[in-house]
């Protein structure tokens, strides 16, 4: 499980790199939350992590509700259908300061190849089952298994400042979200 699948654990320590995202950033994950493995793996600076639609039509993670008390109430948005709630995605994706992508280079759009856009903090190799042979992905074997598996790039992404942002912040006497770009 290490070799090939070890990327959605590993990619969250790279988090631990970059709080010059600013404080109150906001983690975005996509087809890729059934690999979320925990709140406990998001540092401190990011204080929320949401999903955005792409495609799935269940009931996602959301996080408690003191309010309504915490995991002893049902909250309005769970059903017994395990279908989505509106209330599960962030609409705006433009408020995503980071996200996690998995890049299998299939014909569906990838956020993550707008450069314009992203740019990418870490990228790590995730074994793709479709296209690697039963054999190789299944077993490994020394100097065959990298060459014989075909592999995609499992992302995080930062958003690149915007010139809006940047004349927001200075109006303001603040500091941009995403000040210092490394």
């Amino acid at each position: 499980m290490l070799n090939g699948y070890g990327a959605p654990l590993q990619i969250y320590q790279h988090l631990e790199y970059h709080e010059d995202t600013g404080p109150g950033s906001i983690l975005c994950v996509g087809s890729e939350w059934h690999r979320y493995p925990s709140s406990f793996f998001v540092p401190s600076y990011i204080s929320e992590v949401r999903w955005i639609d792409d495609g799935f039509r269940g009931l996602l993670p959301f996080p408690f509700n003191e309010t309504l008390g915490g995991t002893t109430a049902a909250p309005s948005y769970f059903n017994t259908k395990n279908k989505a709630s509106d209330k599960q995605y962030l609409k705006d994706i433009g408020a995503c300061n980071l996200l996690m992508e998995l890049d299998l280079r299939r014909p569906y759009p990838s956020r993550g190849n707008d450069l314009s856009t992203w740019e990418t903090l870490a990228s790590l190799p995730f074994l793709d089952r479709q296209l690697s042979p039963a054999l190789y992905r299944s077993f490994f074997i020394p100097y065959q298994w990298e060459h014989k598996n075909v592999f995609g790039l499992y992302k995080l992404l930062r958003r690149l400042p915007t010139d809006q942002g940047q004349l927001k912040a200075n109006s303001s006497g603040g500091h941009a979200a995403f000040a210092s770009v490394s």
